[in-house]
């Protein structure tokens, strides 16, 4: 059994929602934006799965996706660093495979080749950015739980201090301290070229879509911003 799992954080504090793009963003749009994305991958992965919803805000949840409670404090989790809370071992199941999807990710093709790869020698796979080529991007990771709850711990005992550590660009934020952490490869190295792609580097100058499976997210334009026809055909 596979789990997917996503984050919406929508109390509309300032520390909760630091990197939200906007105050409240995700209070007014997280909903469709959850319910989008989960659709996208039950229309696109084949195999058995159950989907996750790690949140502050279970009404904003979809039907049918299990709400976790985010264990994070304050201290612990703004911004994008409350993603740190899927490796709690309290989560997920220990013992299934993982993928974590940003909710501004656009699901349009199969997805079990994502979830099918298996990486030798490490529990955790992200993608490369290719904005900024070669970057640790932390929109999607292939993960096995029980592997790494060591990131979870270690983060939750000194949060402010990890915080500080990975705060400066490019070497910032979750994605950084994961990385550093783990040094993983990127998915993209054990796929098809273009099955994953970037919304600022291809879908928004128009670049040919057709074997794509997964569009990640970016600040602006978000989905519901844009005119791209794949918005069109797979944001629904």
């Amino acid at each position: 059994m596979v789990s997917v799992i996503s984050l919406l954080l929508a109390q509309p504090t300032p520390a909760l929602n630091a990197g939200a793009g906007e105050e409240g963003f995700w209070q007014t749009m997280g909903a469709e934006y959850a319910r989008k994305l989960f659709a996208g991958v039950d229309r696109h992965l084949e195999q058995p799965h159950t989907n996750y919803l790690l949140t502050d805000s279970p009404d904003l949840a979809p039907p049918g996706v299990i709400v976790c409670h985010t264990p994070l404090t304050r201290e612990q989790g703004p911004g994008w660093w409350g993603k740190m809370a899927i490796f709690h071992p309290d989560v997920l199941p220990q013992g299934d495979r993982a993928l974590y999807l940003d909710l501004d990710n656009v699901v349009c093709g199969p997805l079990d080749k994502i979830v099918d790869v298996q990486a030798p020698n490490t529990p955790l796979v992200m993608v490369d950015d290719m904005y900024t080529p070669g970057l640790p991007n932390g929109s999607t990771l292939l993960f096995v739980p029980w592997a790494c709850g060591h990131l979870w711990h270690e983060y939750a005992a000194n949060p402010t201090q990890i915080q500080q550590e990975f705060s400066q660009w490019p070497n910032a934020a979750d994605q950084a301290f994961i990385a550093k952490r783990i040094d993983p490869p990127f998915l993209q190295r054990f796929l098809p070229h273009g099955t994953i792609l970037n919304a600022r580097v291809h879908i928004e100058r128009g670049d040919d879509y057709a074997n794509a499976s997964l569009v990640l997210g970016s600040f602006h334009p978000k989905p519901h911003e844009s005119t791209q026809e794949l918005y069109r055909r797979h944001w629904v």
